[in-house]
């Protein structure tokens, strides 16, 4: 299985899981906020779950970035600074922003964990797939003409 198949694997198992959540969320409530509760397992301080979840997107994209084998050139640069600076304000400064001491269960921290497993193949590519053609789109040296 190719990395492109594996991708579409994973996004159709999320619209299935969507619907799935969207049932169950009709009638309990999800656990987080007010309605966060130990019978959901072990709470945690809410800052630190936002910073277990959103902190992979930061430095999974950075990892991956430097090991990658594309080339690094102004346009990954200037896509890479956009990224980073959204999640890592997102990671590691906005939860210390937060002002209340709620607490979290570690179960919905870890289910987001699982839900942000689409970003690894973001972060893989990272950019390198301007160099190759995705099935189905046109070459890059296809001119499109108005007609």
């Amino acid at each position: 299985m190719t990395e492109f198949q594996f991708y579409h694997l994973i996004l159709l198992s999320f619209l299935g899981l969507a619907l799935i959540v969207f049932i169950i969320l009709l009638i309990i409530p999800a656990p987080y906020g007010k309605f966060a509760d130990k019978g959901w397992g072990l709470l945690i301080n809410h800052k630190l779950g936002w910073i277990i979840q959103e902190a992979p997107a930061s430095l999974l994209m950075l990892f991956y970035f430097f090991i990658g084998s594309r080339q690094i050139n102004a346009a990954t640069t200037i896509l890479l600074v956009i990224w980073q600076t959204h999640y890592f304000h997102r990671a590691f400064i906005y939860p210390f922003m937060l002002r209340s001491g709620n607490k979290v269960p570690l179960s919905t921290v870890l289910l987001w964990r699982y839900c942000s497993i689409l970003s690894i193949p973001t972060s893989r590519e990272g950019g390198s797939s301007a160099s190759r053609r995705i099935p189905g789109t046109p070459s890059p040296g296809c001119r499109i003409r108005a007609s």
